[in-house]
């Protein structure tokens, strides 16, 4: 939408369809939309059949199989590292000399894996180098990204995190003008980024959460129940 011009003269297009993303994903996030009352009206695309939702409590170092699993699997897909793209919450991320580097990605160089880690702003400057590493990137950075497997870290964490930014800065001028509810706005808000993390994948979509009893995994767990042949729940 162009916002340089009056408001009368702009023309606004909603994709909805779910291009990106295998129907399998489509039909995931669809469902899930309608469980937390969004109104994004996502539907899924049938030019792709497939695609698989995963979810696992812990962080990825406690996955290593499920890791060497996926790998396997995007191999025979014909897929490299480059493709798959992690994304994690400030809470996985340190700063030691200077550098930001993220949780997962020093669990992936302790695999013996290379790891690109956008996490750090320096290196963001540059891109990738070898199809041989994976990439990271918090989830504040992700809008535009994608990968045939996406892993999102401790999504419970982060869709927390952006639910406290929104209740500590309060209502706008605006929001308050109109009586908006702040825990509502903050809910909604919330769940708009969680969506954009959400929509990245092509093909396998795996979720880690850290508390099951959180809001949010309770909502992904309805999901579950609801969609058993599309989410494959491995939490124990």
């Amino acid at each position: 939408m162009a916002t340089g011009h009056d408001r009368d003269i702009r023309l606004q297009i909603n994709l909805i369809h779910c291009l990106r993303m295998k129907r399998n994903l489509g039909v995931f996030a669809g469902v899930l939309e309608d469980n937390v009352g969004l109104n994004l009206d996502i539907l899924p695309s049938d030019k792709a059949g497939g695609g698989r939702v995963i979810l696992v409590q812990g962080n990825w170092s406690s996955q290593r199989e499920l890791h060497d699993e996926l790998t396997l699997a995007a191999k025979e897909a014909k897929n490299e590292p480059i493709d798959w793209l992690f994304c994690v919450p400030s809470s996985s991320i340190t700063i030691a000399q200077g550098e930001r580097t993220s949780s997962i990605a020093r669990t992936l160089r302790d695999w013996g894996l290379a790891v690109w880690d956008g996490v750090d702003e320096n290196r963001r400057t540059d891109f990738p180098r070898s199809t041989d590493e994976y990439r990271v990137v918090h989830y504040q950075s992700c809008r535009g990204l994608e990968g045939w497997t996406v892993v999102l870290e401790l999504l419970d964490v982060f869709w927390s995190d952006r639910l406290l930014v929104k209740k500590d800065a309060g209502l706008t001028p605006v929001e308050a003008e109109n009586l908006c509810n702040l825990e509502d706005l903050a809910y909604k808000q919330a769940w708009r980024w969680v969506f954009i993390a959400l929509t990245r994948p092509i093909d396998t979509l795996v979720i880690t959460l850290s508390n099951i009893d959180s809001p949010l995994s309770k909502a992904l767990l309805r999901v579950a129940r609801e969609l058993p042949d599309i989410v494959e729940n491995r939490i124990k």
